[in-house]
Order: C-alpha cells, then structure tokens, then sequence
C-alpha cells in the first residue's frame, strides 16, 4: 500500500496515523519517499495527544528530495502511532509512503 501527500513549505503534515482502540498493534514497517523539490524531515511518534504524555517521538530523519527512507517505527506494540513530516524548503513537496 502506497500514498502521496503534498506538504506546502515550511508545513508539517501526518502522512500516516493508525488508532487500536482495544489491542495495542506493531506499527507498520514505513518507507517515506521525498518527490521533491526541497528536504523534508520525517519523525515517528507512538502515543496520542490526549493520553497521559502526549506524543513521545520514535525517531527522526531527514529525506533530501529524490531520495528514500526507511523509518523507525520502534519495536513494540503500540495503540496510537503516527508519522509527520515537515517541508523544511519554501515550496510544496510531495512526500509519500509505502508499507
């Protein structure tokens, strides 16, 4: 499963989230794809913003336009996770993912 996103520069937008409201589930393993033209940061986070904590981040990388990562998504279960990832240039940049 694929999908694109477009993030407007300077923007961070969720280019997935999942929610396990009764089993806590292993989060997918995520391939963040940079279509360009500028970098993007991608950072991974388990917890839920209205949860005890809020969000807690997994991990961090950053894409350079053209090019692929894999992302860490942590090795345990988890009942909320999400991925963000923030435009760090000034134009629209598609970003996508597969599983």
């Amino acid at each position: 499963m694929s999908q694109r996103i477009v993030v407007h520069g300077g923007a961070t937008a969720t280019i997935y989230s999942y929610d396990s409201p009764v089993v806590p589930t292993d989060a997918p393993l995520l391939t963040a794809q940079n279509y360009g033209p500028d970098e993007i940061t991608v950072t991974t986070y388990w917890g839920a913003p209205y949860l005890d904590g809020g969000w807690h981040v997994l991990g961090s990388c950053t894409i350079p336009a053209g090019t692929q990562q894999d992302l860490y998504v942590g090795d345990s279960a988890f009942f909320h996770f999400k991925a963000d990832a923030t435009n760090n240039g000034s134009q629209d940049t598609e970003v996508g993912y597969s599983m």
